[in-house]
């Protein structure tokens, strides 16, 4: 979608797979409004328009992820931290949008 031009924005939970792109799909994610959602100190080889630093998933937040075979398996806070979780970030980017469509009317 990226090369073909199909896409207005780009929001990316992380940006290391950025390098794995096709070459037409990067030229066009430079032109596009972007946000990245990155993990504190992580390789960053694309800046996008709007970044936000978010905690780690079972070191920073607890939460649930599945093995292959979907089993689920619990995640616990190792390591508390002040950055906001990628659900926190994408709620409020919700919020915020929601909220300017239903003052616009």
């Amino acid at each position: 979608m990226l090369a073909r031009g199909e896409v207005d924005c780009c929001v990316l939970l992380g940006t290391a797979g950025v390098r794995r792109f096709e070459k037409a799909a990067r030229v066009a994610l430079e032109r596009l409004p972007t946000i990245a959602l990155q993990r504190p100190d992580s390789d960053r080889p694309f800046s996008a328009t709007i970044e936000f630093t978010t905690a780690v998933p079972g070191l920073h937040t607890g939460g649930t992820v599945y093995r292959l075979d979907e089993v689920p398996i619990g995640l616990k806070v190792v390591l508390p931290t002040h950055y906001p979780s990628d659900t926190q970030v994408l709620s409020d980017l919700k919020a915020q949008i929601e909220g300017s469509y239903s003052q616009d009317g």
